[in-house]
This record gives structure tokens, sequence and C-alpha cells, in this order.
């Protein structure tokens, strides 16, 4: 692989600023499994890194990477394990969740580290591989989380089905029909007293030409 520095670059610089003028927080993602890139983008103001795997977040704590957020819902005594090694090596973390099971995991981190993290609801805007449907699970696993001493955030979405395949008529359309649903399931969960503090959404590239955004 060939990669032009120059290119990467004004790539990372155009996308902190896009952000930053919108007043937004960015989290990269760690598509590139670069910690030199990685670095670059928290310099460039980036709040923290996501990660799919907790396998990618343990080079970014031992890098001195502070915050990290986990966007795979995690599930299962294996993950769990981890993330109680993540959060004990003084990490912040912020983690995707979409069932109860989930919950617990969560609750028995906090229970064994005696540390906070944070999590983000996940709904479905239309990829269904993660996520809940319907504005209930959300108000149920916001209240479920703060039961469990997890510090409830919000809500996440995985806009993994607006890709390049669609034409840019199509892109456009899907992004302005997240856009709405996202809104949406934030007015149904502040009427419900579940006012989400963060509606974080991403997605991988929409060209597949594209050398810079």
């Amino acid at each position: 692989m060939v990669v032009d520095r120059r290119i990467v670059e004004v790539n990372l610089e155009r996308m902190a600023a896009r952000v930053s003028a919108r007043r937004q927080a960015l989290w990269p993602h760690m598509t590139h499994k670069s910690l030199a890139w990685a670095q670059r983008q928290m310099d460039l103001g980036a709040r923290g890194l996501m990660v799919a795997k907790l396998e990618e977040a343990g080079p970014l704590a031992r890098h001195g990477m502070e915050a990290v957020y986990v966007g795979y819902p995690l599930v299962g005594p294996g993950p769990t394990r981890r993330l109680e090694q993540l959060v004990a090596a003084g990490v912040r973390v912020r983690v995707a969740m979409d069932s109860l099971a989930g919950v617990a995991c969560r609750a028995q981190v906090v229970q064994a580290t005696g540390a906070p993290i944070t999590a983000l609801v996940e709904v479905d805007t239309g990829f269904h591989r993660c996520g809940v449907i319907a504005v209930e699970e959300p108000t149920g696993l916001a209240e479920a989380l703060t039961a469990a001493g997890v510090l409830y955030q919000g809500i996440t979405c995985f806009g993994g089905h607006i890709t390049w395949r669609l034409s840019e008529d199509e892109r456009r359309a899907a992004v302005v029909a997240e856009n709405l649903q996202l809104a949406q399931w934030s007015h149904d969960l502040d009427a419900r007293g579940w006012a989400p503090q963060v509606v974080s959404q991403g997605r991988g590239p929409c060209r597949r030409d594209a050398l810079s955004f």
C-alpha cells in the first residue's frame, strides 16, 4: 500500500476544521490502524478515538490516549474482562450498547473497577446490524444503565447502508432521512425525561474515488 502523506494531512485538517465549524465533537474511527495518525487527529482537536474492537483500544491506551469510544456493542465474559482492564488502566471509556445483556456487562465493569464509564444507546437508522428500533427500548435501557451506575449520555447510530454504492442523490436523501430519524429519537426521549446529551452518528467512505474530502 502506498500512502500520500500530503493527501492524508489535507483530509485530517479539513475534517477537523469542518467539525469544529459546526461546534461538534470529533471522535475519529481508527480504521487506519495507525497510532501516528491517531495522535495527529488528537493534535487537531479530536476529543477521543473510536474503535470497533477492544483489541484496538489496548495500543491506544499504551500510547497514552485517555479517551476511547468502543462503537460495537459488547456482550459476554471475554469483552467484559477486557473492558475492565481498559478502565482499570485509567482510560475514560465510552461504550455503545443496545441490550439489557450489554447493560449487565457494563454494570459489572463499574462494580469491579469503581470507575465511571459512559454509554450511548445504539439506535437502528437503516443498516439493520445493531441498534434498537422502538423508542421504548432506549428509554428502558437508559433507566437500566442509570440504575446500574453507568452514565447514560445519549444515542448513537452507524449508517453503514450509506455508501458509495448509492448515487449522490440517494446518499443525500439517506443522510437527510437519518438526520430526521435522530431528531425524532431525541424528541421522543426528551418527552420521556431522557433527553440525549450526545447524539453520535458516523459512516464509512461515501465516495469510492475520493482523494480528499
